[in-house]
Protein backbone atom coordinates (compact mmCIF):
# COMPACT_ATOMS: atom_id res chain seq x y z
CA UNK A 1 0.00 0.00 0.00
CA UNK A 2 1.30 3.32 -0.94
CA UNK A 3 2.45 5.81 2.02
CA UNK A 4 0.39 8.40 0.91
CA UNK A 5 -2.95 6.32 1.19
CA UNK A 6 -4.43 8.39 4.03
CA UNK A 7 -5.38 5.03 5.59
CA UNK A 8 -4.67 5.01 9.07
CA UNK A 9 -4.68 1.98 11.73
CA UNK A 10 -6.73 2.94 14.71
CA UNK A 11 -5.18 2.56 18.09
CA UNK A 12 -6.24 2.27 21.97
CA UNK A 13 -3.70 2.87 24.75
CA UNK A 14 -3.90 2.91 28.53
CA UNK A 15 -2.15 5.87 29.82
CA UNK A 16 0.83 5.00 32.17
CA UNK A 17 2.88 7.35 34.21
CA UNK A 18 5.15 7.80 31.11
CA UNK A 19 2.78 10.67 30.02
CA UNK A 20 2.36 13.01 32.84
CA UNK A 21 0.76 16.14 31.75
CA UNK A 22 -1.94 13.88 29.69
CA UNK A 23 -2.33 11.56 32.29
CA UNK A 24 -3.49 14.62 34.87
CA UNK A 25 -5.37 16.38 31.98
CA UNK A 26 -7.41 13.24 31.66
CA UNK A 27 -7.36 12.84 35.41
CA UNK A 28 -8.87 16.29 35.51
CA UNK A 29 -11.56 16.25 32.99
CA UNK A 30 -13.50 13.35 34.64
CA UNK A 31 -12.89 15.14 38.19
CA UNK A 32 -14.31 18.61 36.21
CA UNK A 33 -16.38 17.61 33.38
CA UNK A 34 -17.03 20.39 30.59
CA UNK A 35 -19.77 18.11 29.76
CA UNK A 36 -21.19 14.81 30.29
CA UNK A 37 -19.54 12.09 29.50
CA UNK A 38 -21.07 9.54 28.31
CA UNK A 39 -20.91 6.06 30.02
CA UNK A 40 -20.97 2.48 29.89
CA UNK A 41 -21.71 -0.89 32.76
CA UNK A 42 -20.62 -4.08 32.73
CA UNK A 43 -21.31 -6.45 35.76
CA UNK A 44 -19.84 -9.97 36.01
CA UNK A 45 -20.41 -12.69 38.46
CA UNK A 46 -18.18 -15.56 38.80
CA UNK A 47 -18.71 -17.65 42.02
CA UNK A 48 -18.66 -15.25 44.96
CA UNK A 49 -16.55 -12.87 42.88
CA UNK A 50 -18.75 -9.47 41.36
CA UNK A 51 -16.36 -7.53 39.08
CA UNK A 52 -18.39 -3.94 37.63
CA UNK A 53 -16.33 -2.13 35.22
CA UNK A 54 -17.28 1.28 34.36
CA UNK A 55 -16.60 2.87 31.00
CA UNK A 56 -16.90 6.97 30.91
CA UNK A 57 -15.89 8.64 27.37
CA UNK A 58 -14.84 12.19 26.20
CA UNK A 59 -13.92 13.86 23.43
CA UNK A 60 -13.19 17.36 25.38
CA UNK A 61 -9.37 17.10 25.26
CA UNK A 62 -8.91 16.37 21.76
CA UNK A 63 -7.79 19.56 20.69
CA UNK A 64 -5.50 20.38 24.34
CA UNK A 65 -3.72 17.24 24.37
CA UNK A 66 -1.63 17.91 21.55
CA UNK A 67 -1.73 13.59 20.37
CA UNK A 68 -2.16 13.05 16.66
CA UNK A 69 -5.02 11.17 15.72
CA UNK A 70 -6.84 11.78 19.79
CA UNK A 71 -10.59 11.44 19.28
CA UNK A 72 -11.59 10.28 22.63
CA UNK A 73 -10.48 9.65 26.26
CA UNK A 74 -11.77 7.25 29.19
CA UNK A 75 -11.42 6.58 32.84
CA UNK A 76 -12.28 2.78 33.27
CA UNK A 77 -13.62 2.30 37.18
CA UNK A 78 -13.16 -1.61 37.88
CA UNK A 79 -15.19 -2.52 41.38
CA UNK A 80 -14.38 -6.19 42.71
CA UNK A 81 -16.11 -7.97 45.34
CA UNK A 82 -14.87 -11.10 46.72
CA UNK A 83 -15.23 -12.38 50.44
CA UNK A 84 -16.54 -8.90 51.65
CA UNK A 85 -13.90 -7.16 50.46
CA UNK A 86 -13.99 -4.87 47.91
CA UNK A 87 -11.74 -2.95 46.01
CA UNK A 88 -11.57 -0.49 43.32
CA UNK A 89 -9.25 0.37 40.29
CA UNK A 90 -9.58 3.81 37.96
CA UNK A 91 -7.24 3.71 35.16
CA UNK A 92 -7.23 5.82 31.66
CA UNK A 93 -7.53 5.58 28.50
CA UNK A 94 -6.75 7.40 24.62
CA UNK A 95 -7.70 5.98 21.95
CA UNK A 96 -8.07 7.38 18.01
CA UNK A 97 -11.97 5.78 17.42
CA UNK A 98 -14.92 7.98 17.59
CA UNK A 99 -17.60 7.63 18.80
CA UNK A 100 -19.23 7.39 15.57
CA UNK A 101 -16.58 3.88 14.86
CA UNK A 102 -17.14 2.48 18.21
CA UNK A 103 -19.72 2.66 21.23
CA UNK A 104 -18.79 3.01 24.51
CA UNK A 105 -19.71 -1.26 24.93
CA UNK A 106 -17.15 -1.67 21.91
CA UNK A 107 -14.73 0.16 23.05
CA UNK A 108 -14.77 -1.18 27.28
CA UNK A 109 -14.65 -5.25 24.96
CA UNK A 110 -11.63 -3.93 23.47
CA UNK A 111 -9.93 -2.28 26.52
CA UNK A 112 -10.86 -6.09 28.39
CA UNK A 113 -9.22 -7.78 25.49
CA UNK A 114 -6.51 -5.20 25.15
CA UNK A 115 -5.42 -5.86 28.84
CA UNK A 116 -5.60 -9.83 28.58
CA UNK A 117 -3.20 -10.17 25.65
CA UNK A 118 -1.19 -8.26 27.50
CA UNK A 119 -1.70 -10.14 31.06
CA UNK A 120 -0.82 -13.43 28.84
CA UNK A 121 2.12 -12.51 26.63
CA UNK A 122 3.79 -10.89 30.30
CA UNK A 123 3.18 -13.77 31.96
CA UNK A 124 4.49 -16.70 29.78
CA UNK A 125 8.23 -14.76 29.05
CA UNK A 126 8.31 -13.70 32.66
CA UNK A 127 7.94 -17.47 33.61
CA UNK A 128 9.50 -18.76 30.83
CA UNK A 129 12.66 -16.91 30.61
CA UNK A 130 12.69 -16.16 34.59
CA UNK A 131 12.32 -12.15 34.02
CA UNK A 132 11.33 -11.94 37.51
CA UNK A 133 14.12 -12.63 39.13
CA UNK A 134 16.40 -10.37 37.13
Amino acid sequence: MPADSGKRGQWLFRLKGNQPELHAGVALLFQHPVSAPVTVRQKNRHGDRLEVRELALSPDLNEWANWPGLAQVGRLTSLRRRKGQTTTETSYIITSLSPQQATPAQLLHLVRGHWGIENRLHCPSADGFDEDRC
